[in-house]
């Protein structure tokens, strides 16, 4: 009653009961009785009393007893204990016979090999926190202006800051040097090749000149035919993250969110001036990979007192991930299964299996197929298959 309060109060409620004993008022209750009527006493209660044969609801309720069904100790045949059970895992399935009795070495590794095949486990489970291949590599580059990465925050709304240009959904455009993380952001309304190109070309490439290369994710101003076919004659090197993995650019990812939460503190202000404000903040603090200042390390370059950065924080953070991950090596012709990245609540969190059919930079991403289906994944996404 007191946790269906805020639904039953203030109704008339009528409370049958085939227990003539309750029903007075006068009747020696013991001291839990006692404070149920109290309880009750707030609520416009009517008792009414009603033989025992029209009250079989209450009865079943208070007499009905869940059958539970416990582990022989005879054999016990572990497949069908498996489904019966939801799918438990290994380590659990076996204590819990041990529980009942004997389980001989044979029957450990057959109940291990059974569960690590099964399907539905497969793809329902994340397994062991222990993930499979070691990552290699860092985003971050010794050499400065010659490798770029870009990224598009947004879309968030133009009337939340004083502007006289703008009246709908705004993004920002941003390009930072891999080596100094040296940042220039435009406010854009349009997000396509062109209004990314005249963004290069005025804020970029004017001031510091073309670059050898640069990382962007799969955004359709990135990929588009103009802009492939720009950087093939300007001869940089475009570089795309594989999909559903934003670490790939994980410089830029880390730049929209101290964009985001500038533009959380800076409502209301103009946005010229806030392109000011956020540039510093990109720029002009110390950044502790680099141990220096953004700008300072292009000033020293420009005036050849430096020729590279030295990058202090990328490799503890890769050998802390690969702490947690196996070395592992993917074949081709391998099953493998990947990430899920649009599933419900109830929806599997692996989908597969894909078959790869090719293994590209320096084995971090794959290339696999199902039927006339492609994908790229890196291995952060995907986990060995096990056929039966």
């Amino acid at each position: 009653v007191e946790k269906w309060h805020s639904w039953i109060g203030g109704n008339k409620i009528i409370i049958k009961t085939d227990n003539k004993n309750i029903l007075g008022q006068t009747a020696n209750f013991d001291k839990k009785v006692d404070r149920w009527k109290v309880s009750l006493q707030e609520f416009d209660i009517e008792y009414m009393h009603i033989a025992g044969e029209m009250n079989p609801i209450a009865d079943e309720l208070s007499r009905k007893c869940q059958n539970i069904k416990m582990v022989e100790e005879t054999s016990q045949n572990h497949k069908i204990f498996h489904i019966e059970n939801g799918h438990p895992g290994i380590k659990a399935t076996i204590q819990t016979f041990l529980k009942f009795r004997e389980v001989s070495p044979k029957e450990k590794e057959e109940i291990a090999k059974h569960i690590k095949t099964c399907f539905e486990c497969q793809i329902a489970k994340d397994g062991s926190p222990i993930k499979y291949g070691k990552l290699k590599g860092k985003i971050g580059k010794a050499e400065i202006l010659k490798h770029l990465s870009t990224d598009v925050y947004g879309p968030f709304s133009a009337t939340d800051f004083k502007n006289e240009n703008y009246n709908n959904k705004l993004f920002i455009l941003t390009i930072t040097d891999r080596g100094s993380r040296l940042t220039k952001i435009k406010f854009t309304e349009r997000i396509t090749s062109e209004e990314f190109i005249k963004f290069f070309e005025q804020e970029w490439v004017k001031e510091y000149g073309m670059p050898v290369s640069i990382l962007s994710d799969r955004g359709s101003c990135y990929t588009a035919q103009r802009t492939q076919q720009y950087f093939n004659k300007q001869n940089v090197k475009q570089i795309f993250t594989s999909p559903y993995n934003p670490t790939g650019n994980s410089i830029s990812e880390r730049i929209n969110q101290q964009i985001g939460q500038i533009l959380m503190m800076y409502k209301n202000w103009k946005l010229d001036v806030l392109k000011v404000v956020i540039e510093n903040r990109l720029n002009n603090i110390h950044h502790n990979s680099l141990r220096d200042i953004p700008v300072n390390i292009v000033e020293k370059y420009l005036k050849d007192e430096i020729k590279e950065v030295k990058v202090h924080a990328d490799t503890t953070k890769t050998e802390k991930v690969n702490e947690r991950r196996k070395a592992y090596k993917f074949e081709v012709d391998q099953e493998v299964l990947i990430k899920n990245p649009c599933r419900s609540k109830i929806e599997p969190l692996y989908v597969g299996p894909f078959r790869i059919i090719s293994i590209d930079r320096d084995e971090q991403v794959l290339i696999l197929s199902r039927g006339e289906t492609l994908i790229q994944a890196n291995i952060k996404r995907v986990k060995p298959f096990w056929r039966r």
